[in-house]
């Protein structure tokens, strides 16, 4: 019985231990007080546009040239080479459509610091010689350099005195001129940048859709390839050619008839952020100046879903895109998107079968020849979305 007693008060004692141990820890350790209207007051007073200073990351000395070993193998074409040549060559003109071509490119061989895009855009049945044409410049991988930045009206002073200009935004009264003149008025060029992605010299892809900046008209679109050849170290223009589908065999022509069918529906039907009934168009006409491009991404960086909320170009950032562009004359044109099924809902990413799988994914905003046009169509708080370059 006593033996039975010991082991209760060791028990007993350990218990007590226990509990005064964990008093302390309870009065040293105080849980944090959350003050309702400090916080409150804190995010009413949150201003995104404000950011915290960044610590400065310490210098750490670079070794110098008898420290660094690299073995031959290892040196990129960039570290050899630094310096490439760009061989700049007029290009033969694409025919975009009836009586309608387009030139780029430089017959100046003695110039090698960068690509020269220079486009140029002849219309047969113009009937003003002083026909003002505007193209949008997309390419995959490198940014495309501009003399000028400073973007405006085509009757602008800047512009007024050209016929080949450069649209900076969404809208067709962001304008430069896009002619190569000299080293400085050098228009649109093209120069690798090794911080862009790719590797050993990866070329890229320039696409270019031209407008009628008078009344918003789509002219036709063509593409080109940049190259680079590592024997001579060089890029070089190559591959000019008209990116219809019906001309680079994208897809059956029976397939863009119904790309065109579906569009024209989708665009009868209306959504909340658009209505075609006030232009009554001629849909049969509107056939005949129908452009399809197949592309890697959307033409800008936002545009609407079928729902007309507005979305990320970068939500189908893998996935190949079927842009219908139909023009309704002085209203600009209307682009809706199109992609494979699969591959919108990332189920995969394999390219089209042998039947029709495509689904409008989104469209481009209506009427892009000014920002009041651009944004008499949008609600005010989607306007506001959109950013001030209309991007």
């Amino acid at each position: 019985m006593r033996k039975r007693q010991g082991r209760n008060s060791i028990f007993l004692t350990f218990a007590g231990f226990a509990a005064l141990l964990l008093m302390i820890i309870t009065m040293t350790v105080k849980e944090p007080q959350i003050n309702l209207e400090e916080s409150s007051a804190a995010i009413e007073s949150y201003d995104p546009s404000v950011r915290p200073e960044k610590t400065p990351i310490p210098s750490i000395p670079l070794p110098s040239e008898s420290e660094v070993i690299i073995k031959e193998d290892e040196i990129s074409p960039f570290e050899k080479s630094p310096n490439s040549i760009y061989k700049n060559t007029a290009q033969e003109n694409v025919q975009t459509g009836f009586g309608r071509y387009l030139s780029i490119g430089l017959d100046r061989t003695d110039i090698q610091d960068a690509l020269y895009i220079n486009p140029h855009f002849t219309y047969q049945y113009a009937g003003n010689p002083n026909e003002q044409y505007g193209y949008l410049l997309r390419t995959n991988r490198v940014p495309l350099e501009y003399a000028v930045t400073r973007a405006a009206a085509g009757a602008d002073p800047q512009n007024a005195d050209y016929t080949d200009l450069a649209i900076l935004g969404r809208t067709f009264d962001k304008v430069v001129p896009a002619t190569a003149e000299n080293s400085e008025q050098y228009g649109v060029r093209w120069k690798d940048n090794p911080a862009c992605g790719g590797k050993e010299h990866d070329g890229d892809i320039l696409y270019i859709l031209i407008v009628r900046l008078s009344d918003g008209m789509l002219m036709g679109a063509a593409r080109a390839d940049i190259k680079y050849e590592q024997e001579t170290n060089s890029y070089y223009i190559a591959n000019f050619r008209n990116s219809d589908v019906q001309y680079t065999g994208e897809i059956p022509a029976e397939w863009r008839e119904e790309l065109f069918n579906r569009a024209v529906n989708f665009l009868q039907a209306g959504s909340d952020s658009f209505s075609l009934g006030f232009i009554r168009p001629d849909w049969g006409e509107a056939k005949n100046f129908v452009v399809i491009e197949k592309l890697p991404r959307v033409y800008f960086n936002k545009f609407f879903s079928v729902t007309s909320r507005i979305i990320p170009a970068g939500q189908f950032k893998n996935c190949d895109i079927y842009a219908v562009n139909i023009n309704f004359a002085g209203y600009g044109y209307f682009t809706v998107y199109f992609a494979p099924e699969g591959m919108a809902y990332g189920l995969h990413t394999e390219q089209l079968g042998n039947e029709f799988d495509l689904l409008i994914i989104g469209y481009d905003a209506f009427e892009p020849m000014t920002v009041e046009s651009f944004n008499s169509h949008l609600f005010p708080d989607d306007a506001e979305t959109f950013g001030a370059a209309y991007y």
